[in-house]
């Protein structure tokens, strides 16, 4: 837990990346080969909260233990959560917790959904070149 803390201590405090450009570089969305982007950046995944405020997220799973962080940029705060059972849904508490500490700062429920929509629209497209491969 303290090498979490302190790892934590060193991203606020620029003392692991010093450039603010770096930042804003690792936490840009990726721009996949088709033009569009994808809400993904350097290991970090982005989000935002239902203000509008910048949120990155990052998890991980290791022989039946399991973790997530989770960091508004804007106001400084991070959120992590360690769990010894690999079946926890550690992101679920983990926006638990966040939207229980400051409901403003609870995670926008409509990033995900409109994800999901461009990727069905994607999934349509596919589609529709194997119906005219087809006839």
């Amino acid at each position: 837990i303290y090498d979490m803390v302190r790892y934590e201590a060193g991203l606020n405090t620029n003392l692991i990346l010093k450039k603010q450009e770096s930042f804003q570089q690792m936490w840009t969305p990726v721009k996949l080969n088709d033009g569009s982007t994808y809400s993904y950046g350097f290991g970090w995944n982005l989000d935002k909260t239902v203000t509008g405020m910048q949120v990155v997220k990052h998890g991980g799973t290791w022989q039946g233990f399991e973790s997530y962080i989770i960091r508004v940029i804007n106001v400084k705060l991070t959120i992590i959560i360690f769990a010894n059972l690999d079946e926890a849904d550690v992101e679920e508490i983990a926006s638990h917790v966040l939207q229980m500490y400051d409901p403003q700062l609870a995670l926008d429920p409509n990033q995900d959904e409109e994800e999901d929509d461009d990727e069905e629209d994607d999934d349509d497209e596919e589609d529709d070149d194997e119906d005219e491969e087809d006839e």
